[in-house]
């Protein structure tokens, strides 16, 4: 009897060892399928913030543009209101006027001194009601006799090259000053000065 009790306890217990040998398989499947699945949706949620954060930027990118266009138009605006206002031709050809010389610019220099700088920034805002702002460019001697060495036509060039950065350069601070939308000529020729005085006039016309 006792050896039969062995058998059949033998038996059992193949039974079971089966059993378990047939359930880790299924586990280690299951297993798999979670991982897959956790990886794929944290994928997928990533990949969903990404695209989010994108849409957010380009969204901005819109906005800013959009802002920065609707700046530009009112500043058109401005400008052609006040030139509808007061008449394209009277505008230009005001004889009402005031002006202010600044010639202690350096020989060969586009930049003005500090005192002439705070000067034409007082007459700017004393006249910021003109109808339009006028720059003219003085050369002296010491300007021209600079580009001495250069032949005729590259000395005219030259001096007329600071010419224009003078006037860039006081344009840009008056603006700076009274805003974008005031009205600022020049002349495309600069006056040679007898005296040998170097810089700029401004002229404020009514």
């Amino acid at each position: 009897m006792s050896d039969i009790s062995k058998e059949l306890n033998s038996i059992l217990n193949d039974e079971k060892t089966f059993e378990k040998e047939e359930k880790s398989p299924a586990l280690f499947i299951t297993l798999i399928i979670f991982f897959i699945a956790v990886t794929y949706f944290t994928v997928f949620y990533f990949s969903m913030e990404n695209k989010t954060i994108e849409k957010n930027t380009q969204f901005k990118n819109i906005e800013k543009e959009k802002s920065l266009e609707k700046k530009k138009e009112l500043i058109k605006e401005k400008i052609i209101t006040k030139i509808d206002r007061n008449n394209f031709y009277k505008i230009y050809s005001s004889n009402n006027v005031k002006s202010i010389n600044c010639y202690d610019y350096k020989p060969g220099e586009i930049n003005p001194t500090l005192s002439c700088l705070n000067n034409l920034k007082i007459f700017s805002k004393e006249n910021q009601k003109a109808l339009r702002f006028q720059i003219i460019t003085v050369i002296g001697n010491n300007d021209i006799n600079i580009y001495k060495k250069f032949k005729k036509n590259i000395q005219d060039l030259i001096l007329n090259g600071l010419s224009i950065k003078r006037i860039s350069e006081i344009s840009w601070n008056i603006k700076k000053e009274l805003g974008n939308d005031i009205i600022i000529t020049s002349n495309n020729y600069y006056v040679e000065s007898k005296n040998n005085k170097h810089g700029i006039i401004l002229k404020a016309y009514y």
